[in-house]
């Protein structure tokens, strides 16, 4: 059944994405994780950047040069 496959492959690719989570503080987000990849200037990262801020930081929306939500990464918060 179409639907079935359908709903165990984006319900596999939600738990994918959380359990890869770098959690965040400070910022704008109140806590939301990152969302990766993330564009800012002219550069995309994968990965918690320094650019343009003092500390490790990242955007938690798909779309950061529109809302410009973000956090600063807590050190080894990635949800094995």
């Amino acid at each position: 059944n179409q639907d079935k496959v359908l709903l165990d492959v984006k319900l596999l690719t939600a738990l994918f994405n959380l359990s890869f989570s770098v959690l965040t503080i400070g910022g704008n987000s109140f806590g939301a994780a990152c969302v990766f990849p993330f564009t800012y200037g002219a550069k995309s990262y994968t990965k918690c950047t320094d650019v343009g801020k003092t500390l490790l930081w990242c955007a938690t929306t798909k779309n950061f040069p529109a809302d410009g939500k973000w956090g600063n990464c807590v050190p080894n918060s990635k949800i094995p």
